[in-house]
């Protein structure tokens, strides 16, 4: 059950990233980042009014935690998806989404699997794979500078802010998971507009177009909701690695709706993070 539930997080989180990033590449990503936050946070209020977890100070304070490093994360993420191409931005990333939870599980008692350290170093391999290109390549057909250090950062704050999440919830319950979802919403919601406010200097935040953006913090808020809510149910690090497979999702509706095309070698760097991620969820 808990694998099931961590797929409908990844479909969700998927969607949601390739929605946001196309609103990013309209409004920037500081404007989406705010008002996608913002709609994910009023959409899981009904769920926490119903709902109403009772969550310990520790608890409480790691959501929020989790909710300020997403907010960076979720800026990152969108910034570095509106900069290249969503195929090969979003693999990379998710592989930090897997890596970063897996090492925290190991520090904290469960220790990666041989499967899992396979998993690892094909997720690792992908990485470099998507991410190189020649000198001759066309500049459009790779990542460039800025947008590899968009990715990487995206990529550390998108693990820790999903470790910080999961640790959270750890032996809790899924009313647990759900407290938690709303309140790391929270923090990021107002870290975000502090983030957004300081760097745009007194200018108006723009809002993004209106359905995609609804499309982008429902979808957001569902799907880490089901993360958490999947961590409860099993492994924490196996919940992670497995909603990682959000990338899928990204690229495929990349592929069919922006037509993107990357090079064959590329193409085998997504296949080895992918497969890579499939281990660490079965090792």
């Amino acid at each position: 059950m808990a694998i099931g539930v961590a797929l409908g997080g990844a479909l969700g989180i998927g969607s949601a990233d390739f929605l946001g990033g196309l609103c990013a590449r309209r409004s920037g990503s500081l404007a989406t980042s705010f008002w996608m936050n913002l709609v994910a946070l009023v959409g899981l209020t009904p769920t926490w009014l119903v709902v109403q977890p009772q969550l310990s100070t520790g608890r409480a304070l790691g959501a929020l935690a989790a909710g300020v490093v997403s907010a960076a994360a979720v800026n990152l993420i969108y910034a570095a998806l509106s900069t290249s191409l969503m195929s090969l931005v979003a693999p990379a990333i998710a592989c930090g989404s897997a890596l970063v939870p897996t090492a925290v599980a190991a520090v904290v008692g469960n220790a990666p699997s041989v499967g899992n350290g396979i998993g690892i170093a094909l997720a690792l391999v992908g990485i470099v794979s998507v991410t190189w290109m020649p000198r001759a390549a066309a500049p459009r057909s790779r990542l460039e500078r800025r947008a590899l250090i968009l990715t990487l950062l995206a990529s550390v704050f998108s693990g820790l802010s999903f470790s910080i999440a999961l640790l959270a919830v750890r032996g809790g319950t899924a009313q647990t998971a759900v407290g938690v979802s709303a309140l790391e919403r929270l923090g990021a919601t107002f870290a975000a507009l502090l983030l957004a406010t300081r760097l745009v200097r007194g200018r108006r935040l723009v809002v993004p177009g209106g359905a995609a953006l609804l499309g982008a913090g429902c979808l957001d808020g569902a799907g880490v909701t089901l993360l958490l809510v999947s961590a409860t149910l099993g492994n924490f690090a196996v919940s992670a690695v497995i909603v990682s497979l959000y990338a899928v999702v990204t690229v495929l509706l990349a592929q069919i709706v922006l037509r993107e095309r990357i090079a064959s070698h590329q193409i085998f760097g997504i296949g080895a993070a992918v497969l890579g991620v499939a281990l660490l969820s079965t090792g």
